[in-house]
């Protein structure tokens, strides 16, 4: 769940008609350790956080050049073996005292110099600590091929993916039940740490990657607001609000969408199937017992549907069919004609992976969504296949992509823009009130993208995402 982890004279200052603005850099070693400060020497800058990158926190900074030990080198002040971070301070009008908020931990990208008569100033680009997995700065693997074993627990491999880079400090959750890697995961040769971790975070397209203004890597459920608190209302904006733009993005719009993952190639083919009581029966006559990890193949014509089922092959023992978890009941949907299915035996049930292409189907069936497809906008179609597509296993997983591709093509399309003073402890992913200045209407929003500059004169802008109560339904094909 999000959170805002700011004081109340954080929360005070930010409201302040007057603000004087303060601008602290810490230079960091590799275990965060602070080697040094620098303060008055910051004229300007611009940060962004993008709650759809996983460098979600970018910025630049300009620095007055001062005296030689600015010049980028070995042992100097700006050089490869130094983060930064940066605060932002606002002077309390009622204590005196400067309020500060931490606006991240990042790497040194390009330093740039720019000298005349009157100019003697170094600019600095800014990234966050995922640049240093890239291959931006030290991310890439010793030049072999990876693979990371079906079965692998996910968050054992999520850290011990990060102990390559050298980093500790991390809230990696446990990946959906079983939490383990479905199939074989294969990078070539000259892979980067961040792509081993994003091949494990796409494993179920609703989780994310990300470092935090502390530092610290999480792996995490995206939040899509259902059931989170409401973080900010119009207490604040009514304060810091300059303008607002609504904007929704047609061309983008899908609601109905089908995702085609991995073509199984099964081992073994039943030559005869039937279903009695609440057993499938496979008949494969090279097939004496049952192997871990092999996938067997079947047809099943005009099936009406079956729920908490079993299957054997020949007159070997009946296991149940359940999803990957090996707990939860596989629910097979009713198909007209003849329909091939795979199954993959685990130990002690039948993981169903669905049909020979893993399949999923979403479509906007929300009351409460604009682009419900049973309204004015009717079916608009989306196909997705190939690429990252075919990593998808099983028509479960398929299921979930295509909810989140749904998530993705319909909410994330109504957005609102604002323009307001700077609020240097906002961030992404939180559920917020606010009354549009356009129709007075009291809507929900979640915050993605922000944008703000360090001088005087400049504004934030915030990009917020429409939010639908009741999520849209997934439906399986019939």
């Amino acid at each position: 769940m999000p959170s805002l982890n700011i004081t109340e004279g954080q929360f005070r200052t930010s409201m302040q008609n007057i603000q004087n603005r303060y601008i602290r850099l810490e230079l960091l070693n590799f275990q965060y350790q602070t080697i040094d400060t620098l303060e008055g020497v910051c004229t300007a800058g611009s940060f962004s956080i993008d709650a759809n990158s996983d460098i979600r926190r970018t910025g630049s900074v300009t620095l007055v050049v001062t005296n030689s030990s600015f010049e980028v080198a070995s042992g100097g002040k700006v050089w490869l073996d130094r983060y930064i971070r940066v605060w932002v301070g606002i002077e309390s009008l009622f204590t005196g005292e400067i309020e500060w908020t931490n606006c991240g931990i990042y790497i040194i990208d390009a330093p740039s110099y720019q000298y005349d008569i009157v100019t003697n100033t170094l600019t600095l680009s800014l990234l966050d600590l995922m640049a240093k997995l890239t291959g931006v700065r030290n991310g890439y693997l010793p030049g072999l091929p990876v693979v990371l074993s079906a079965g692998e627990n996910i968050r054992e491999a999520i850290i011990d993916t990060l102990a390559l880079a050298g980093f500790t400090q991390y809230v990696v959750e446990e990946a959906p039940s079983p939490g383990t890697i479905p199939n074989d995961l294969e990078f070539s040769q000259g892979a980067t740490v961040y792509e081993l971790l994003a091949g494990l975070r796409d494993i179920y397209p609703d989780y994310e990657i990300f470092f935090d203004v502390d530092g610290t890597f999480f792996y995490k459920p995206i939040p899509t607001g259902e059931g989170d608190p409401v973080l900010i209302d119009d207490t604040l904006w009514t304060q810091i609000v300059l303008s607002e733009q609504i904007d929704v993005d047609f061309q983008n719009v899908k609601n109905s969408i089908e995702v085609y993952g991995r073509t199984h190639d099964p081992a073994h083919f039943s030559t005869e199937t039937t279903v009695t009581d609440d057993t499938i029966n496979l008949t494969i006559a090279d097939v004496e017992s049952y192997s871990q990890g092999v996938i067997y193949g079947f047809t099943l014509t005009d099936n009406p549907g079956y729920s908490n089922f079993n299957l054997k092959i020949n007159d070997l023992p009946v296991y149940p069919v359940r999803l990957q978890d090996g707990q939860t009941p596989a629910i097979i949907t009713p198909e007209d004609g003849e329909v091939y299915y795979c199954v993959q035996y685990q130990d002690g049930y039948w993981f169903w992976l669905g049909h020979l292409q893993s399949y999923g189907f979403a479509e906007d069936v929300n009351p409460n969504s604009p682009f419900n497809v049973n309204g004015a906008v009717g079916r608009i179609r989306l196909p997705l296949f190939g690429g990252e597509y075919e990593n998808i296993f099983s028509d479960d997983l398929a299921k979930q992509r295509a909810d989140y591709e749904l998530w993705m093509h319909t909410n994330m399309n109504n957005t609102i823009q604002l323009t307001c003073v700077p609020v240097y402890w906002l961030d992404v992913n939180i559920l917020c009130d606010y009354t549009t200045q356009r129709n007075r209407s009291l809507e929900q929003y979640i915050i993605k993208a922000i944008n703000f500059g360090l001088s005087p004169t400049d504004n934030m802008t915030l990009t917020m995402m429409k939010f639908y109560p009741e999520q849209s339904v997934i439906v399986q094909r019939n």
